[in-house]
């Protein structure tokens, strides 16, 4: 599991120094974005169901799905343009950055057992998937100022999970019990 987070700030750190230095002319990127936000979707709805009846896993399955939703509504935008706006999918996304934001500022979401971040981690991060999806919310296209904030919070989150990353590969794995 730590590998993973190790690997998903990787993927963040380039994502969000992609988005700051191309422009927002790049399709590919946001199909790159709404695929990460969709794997972070499913280990949202994974957490929900490994910790279904705890603190926070009601909201977490929530969040997931509505993660999910968006990020295939975001893939699939250019399929959907008769359906659903780039506007409704930005609101969408909004709304499933906040909600991920409420998790992680309440302590409701851990990316592993073991990790118990420090509160500013835990406050940056939160604060920032907030930030992030009011922008969306309150954007009706992908602009300049959408992509340069996507970049900023690619590279605060990367940031931060690649620290929480380092603190779990110091940190020694509990002996399983017989």
């Amino acid at each position: 599991m730590t590998w993973v987070l190790v690997g998903r700030a990787a993927v963040l750190l380039v994502l969000g120094a992609s988005l700051l230095t191309t422009g927002h002319g790049r399709p590919i990127l946001g199909n790159l974005l709404a695929t990460y936000w969709l794997i972070g979707s499913i280990a949202t709805l994974l957490w929900a169901r490994e910790h279904r009846g705890t603190k926070g896993s009601r909201l977490a399955f929530a969040t997931g799905a509505i993660g999910a939703v968006a990020s295939v509504l975001a893939l699939a935008r250019l399929m959907l343009l008769h359906v659903a706006s780039t506007d409704t999918v930005l609101a969408i996304l909004g709304v499933s950055a906040v909600l991920m934001g409420c998790l992680r500022l309440v302590g409701a979401l851990h990316d592993d057992p073991r990790l118990v971040p420090p509160s500013w981690r835990r406050a940056a991060l939160g604060l920032s998937e907030i930030a992030l999806g009011v922008l969306w919310i309150a954007s009706d296209s992908v602009t300049a100022t959408v992509t340069d904030a996507a970049g900023l919070w690619g590279l605060l989150a990367g940031t931060i999970l690649l620290l929480d990353g380092v603190h779990l590969l110091r940190t020694p794995v509990p002996a399983a019990r017989p």
